[in-house]
């Protein structure tokens, strides 16, 4: 595989995949690879960083380009023996402590954090199995004579070992769904569906079929059902308990509450606070100035992570809470203040590209 000092270009590529790719291949580790029989403890690490890094790119469909091939047999055996590793870690200490662990965070926002962790590190070892799958794939497509056939060998007896350590996994996991279906509640799972690529989309795993959003609803449900209800009257069932606003949502939310009176507007100068969300990879980030000052538009600006602005981003499609824009030359786009005061909902949720992938809010 080829290995180029700079990351490509992030066109098409919301996640940051390439950028991932390059920099697992830049690893210093790599470097000190001898034939077949890994030099040291980071090699394996590293070669299953590459695996991961490549796998996403065939799991989201994005085109390496210059940094595009097969991983090596060798590469490919350390990264299947890591991935084993991390699977074995994976089912029986981090699975099986997450109700505990769960039970003593400080914070529900902590609480959610494990799960999603647990969830990305599925995502992450369907990756790696893809990229070691395809190598192995490779190694028979040259016949009876490998370029290493001992390491074809190991290769293919370390992959036949995978897919039961996946399944049980898989089984531990499933054993936690009522907390994991906390994931129903962030745009995560639908932004893994939203970018599969087409052979992947066909059948989705069972944490991206909707499993997860039904054991969450389920729980609701089964909350309602549990309430006390009066002897005489029936109660009308109360609507979902809603989730405590971040004080960044309060702030916009406040923003575009209905305009202070014009005495108001005299006597107390309407106070700016700046809103902001993060690229799911973390090479853009986008900011919206909010006032109680009446203005015509608000103005969204996209700066990538070097803080200049985000002006490969132009002609970009937009979404905030309903409201609909375009990335201009200059990494910015005009929102109409009047649109997004009557937005059915307030949840400053953006939405950004074709495939309208949601941003993080940030709630520092």
């Amino acid at each position: 595989m080829s290995n180029p000092s700079e990351p490509q270009a992030a066109s098409g590529d919301p996640l940051g995949c390439r950028a991932d790719l390059a920099e697992a291949l830049a690893a210093p580790a790599l470097s000190q690879w001898e034939g077949s029989t890994p030099p040291s403890a980071e090699v394996p690490l590293a070669a299953y960083q590459v695996a991961v890094a490549l796998g996403r790119c065939r799991l989201f469909g994005v085109d390496p380009g210059e940094l595009d091939g097969t991983l090596p047999p060798d590469m490919a055996l350390a990264a299947a023996c890591q991935l084993a590793c991390y699977l074995s870690e994976w089912t029986h200490v981090d699975v099986p402590t997450l109700p505990q662990r769960w039970e003593d965070a400080a914070d529900p926002a902590e609480a959610e954090e494990m799960c999603l962790e647990l969830l990305e590190a599925r995502m992450e070892a369907w990756a790696a199995f893809v990229a070691i799958d395809e190598a192995y794939a490779a190694t028979l497509v040259a016949g009876d004579a490998p370029p290493h056939p001992e390491t074809a060998a190991r290769l293919a007896h370390e992959l036949d070992g995978l897919p039961a350590r996946l399944d049980a996994f898989d089984h531990a996991l499933a054993e936690q769904i009522p907390l994991l279906a906390t994931a129903a509640d962030t745009q995560l799972l639908n932004n893994w569906r939203a970018l599969l690529a087409p052979p992947y989309r066909e059948l989705l795993p069972w944490w991206l079929d909707g499993t997860l959003e039904r054991a969450a609803q389920q729980a609701y449900q089964q909350m309602l059902a549990e309430l006390p209800r009066s002897s005489t009257a029936a109660i009308p069932l109360p609507a979902p308990p809603p989730h405590r606003p971040s004080p960044a949502l309060v702030a916009y939310r406040q923003a575009l509450a209905s305009a202070p009176s014009l005495a108001a507007r005299v006597a107390d100068r309407p106070a700016t606070t700046l809103l902001g969300w993060n690229a799911p990879d973390g090479r853009f980030t986008a900011y919206l100035p909010l006032s109680t000052e009446p203005r015509t538009d608000f103005t969204l600006s996209f700066f990538a992570i070097t803080g200049e602005p985000a002006t490969q981003l132009a002609g970009t499609q937009v979404e905030l809470d309903g409201v609909e824009g375009v990335i201009n030359d200059q990494g910015q786009t005009l929102l109409s203040s009047e649109r997004l005061r009557s937005a059915p909902r307030h949840d400053a949720i953006l939405l950004v590209g074709p495939q309208r992938i949601a941003w993080t809010l940030i709630d520092d």
